[in-house]
């Protein structure tokens, strides 16, 4: 993918993750869903923060590191599954936040590793 669709995919995350929170906020929390409400913080949390080191990420590197495509994957399956689980979806879904969690653990590793690898 070219420089442009990486920011336009993290401005879609990034998008994404203040409408939830405000959803959580406003919906969840007025309705006295303690544990929906949760999901979906943690879930826009963590797609906030990596919808920005997307940006970061881009903005550094000349050549995209795989830490941009791991923290897409990542981005999209753990916030969403936890968007969805808060939303009523079968206990099932919960099998992607880690698949999820797991992609944004790698990419922060592959961002280290192209750091020391990089010669400037």
């Amino acid at each position: 993918m070219r420089e442009r669709h990486w920011v336009a995919l993290a401005a879609g995350f990034g998008f994404v993750a203040v409408a939830f929170g405000a959803f959580a906020a406003h919906g969840f929390d007025a309705a006295g869903d303690e544990r929906a409400a949760r999901l979906v913080e943690t879930g826009s949390r963590y797609q906030l923060l990596h919808a920005v080191a997307m940006l970061a990420a881009v903005a550094w590197v000349r050549e995209r590191p795989p830490a941009v495509a791991l923290w897409a994957v990542g981005t999209f399956l753990f916030p969403c599954s936890l968007y969805a689980l808060a939303l009523g979806a079968p206990p099932a879904v919960a099998t992607l936040a880690p698949v999820g969690g797991g992609a944004l653990l790698l990419g922060w590793a592959a961002l280290a590793w192209h750091a020391l690898k990089e010669v400037r």
